[in-house]
């Protein structure tokens, strides 16, 4: 049987089509190329407040899916907040009773779901590393890197588009982002 996954992302409708393949590509270096990667998209989150609520994922996504998924995997926003890390291990130790048999991974994008988009390009007009620390990466760097790609107007200003690609370089993704993707792929091979 194939590994049933579900992606809970703060904002299904922008970053779900590239959160899919970004998560299915993590999971296939981890050692499960075949996985069933899904978006939750019921609840809509709409944002990191929600998705952070401990409630709500127990109630109306583990609830919900439970006997469905074998992997649940939040994924938020760092956005420059200290600390995000551990609210999140909080979170997971707060499921763990409500999981029967179902994992529950949560990942923190490293500033923003974008940088790992961006990760996978090697034409960035901007140096790696200021892109890395930087923590508004949507505003600063994706968005004029989407427009000069001509894909900025497209459905989730692009992500669909350029997210492809990029997972078409997933050990220069990887490799850029040890410390949210690299750790995704740790965290994966251990619960797998």
């Amino acid at each position: 049987m194939s590994l049933r996954v579900l992606v809970i992302p703060e904002d299904f409708t922008k970053d779900g089509g590239a959160l899919k393949l970004i998560v299915q590509a993590a999971i296939a270096e981890a050692g499960r190329p075949s996985a069933n990667v899904q978006i939750c998209q019921s609840p809509r989150f709409g944002g990191l407040d929600e998705c952070l609520k401990v409630e709500r994922i127990a109630n109306e996504v583990i609830q919900r899916y439970r006997g469905m998924v074998d992997v649940f995997v939040q994924v938020v926003d760092r956005d420059g907040v200290t600390g995000r890390q551990a609210a999140l291990m909080r979170i997971e130790a707060s499921l763990e009773p409500a999981l029967h048999g179902a994992a529950f991974i949560s990942v923190m994008a490293w500033e923003e779901v974008e940088t790992w988009i961006l990760a996978g390009f090697d034409d960035l007009p901007t140096a790696w590393g200021t892109v890395r620390t930087e923590p508004h990466v949507k505003e600063r760097f994706y968005l004029p890197y989407a427009r000069k790609r001509d894909v900025a107007m497209a459905v989730a200003e692009g992500r669909r588009l350029l997210a492809p690609e990029a997972v078409r370089h997933w050990s220069r993704m990887e490799q850029r982002c040890k410390e949210d993707l690299g750790a995704l792929v740790q965290r994966l091979r251990q619960t797998l």
